[in-house]
């Protein structure tokens, strides 16, 4: 029996993400793609978390974005995988993956206040800055299965976002 992977999100379809379905793909798995447009690339994803009225636009697009991907779960999986840099479509995805009763994997790339921080985006005592590390916290454990590509994300992942090391 082939693995059926569901790819869910609005994930950016290029480099990491597009690896991991093309990989997915040369291993034998069926990859289904259910991915929702909610940002032309990451850069405008990065763009609007700089300030306020672009992240609550962000919030919007990501609204509608869901109602997008609710129609498209139609074919059976065996796991559902939220794509790199898809980090709010998880709650979506978790609802999807125990309505299939599948496991949900997360591939976050990297977090994105870790990624906040890092380029500057907001200071280090920004309320915006904890909100995002709350809800980071609380996303990150939705997940069956979180994927780190380096001993270090996995180590900070479990650190600062409280991800049980076994998962």
């Amino acid at each position: 029996m082939t693995l059926r992977v569901g790819y869910f999100g609005g994930y950016d379809p290029a480099g990491r993400n597009r690896i991991l379905i093309d990989g997915l793909r040369a291993a034998g798995a069926t990859v289904v793609e259910h991915r929702s447009d909610v940002w032309p690339d990451n850069e405008a994803k990065l763009k609007a978390a700089a300030g306020n009225v672009g992240l609550m636009r962000g919030i919007a697009r990501h609204v509608r974005g869901w109602r997008a991907l609710g129609f498209r779960l139609r074919h059976p999986v065996d796991a559902l995988v939220v794509g790199a840099t898809a980090h709010a479509d998880l709650p979506l995805a978790w609802l999807a993956a125990r309505c299939a009763g599948v496991p949900l994997v997360f591939d976050p790339l990297v977090s994105a206040s870790e990624t906040i921080r890092d380029r500057g985006l907001r200071g280090s005592t920004s309320p915006i800055l904890a909100l995002v590390t709350a809800a980071e916290r609380a996303l990150f454990r939705l997940a069956d299965v979180v994927v780190a590509d380096t001993a270090c994300h996995g180590a900070a992942y479990s650190r600062e976002l409280g991800v049980p090391r076994d998962r």
